[in-house]
C-alpha cells in the first residue's frame, strides 16, 4: 500500500543491504528494493529487518 491504496508492483530489483550503528545497542540493517508501481512509477523501498516490515523511501521522477 502507497498512501492508502494499493497498487500492483510490475517490477522488483534488489535487494541493497544497508546497516549502521552497529557499535549502539539499536543498529540498524534495511535491504532496499527499486520496486515499480503501476500507475506510480519507480520507488526506493526497503525492508527494516529488526521488525521485517516495508516502507516507502521515496518515489522517481
Amino acid at each position: 500500500r502507497v498512501g492508502g491504496r494499493r497498487h500492483r508492483v510490475t517490477a522488483v530489483t534488489g535487494p541493497e543491504r544497508l546497516g549502521g550503528e552497529w557499535w549502539s545497542e539499536s543498529p540498524f540493517q534495511r535491504d532496499y528494493y527499486r520496486v515499480h508501481f503501476e500507475g506510480l512509477g519507480p520507488a526506493w523501498v526497503f525492508r527494516d529487518m529488526r521488525d521485517g516490515r516495508f516502507y516507502l523511501q521515496g518515489l522517481f521522477d
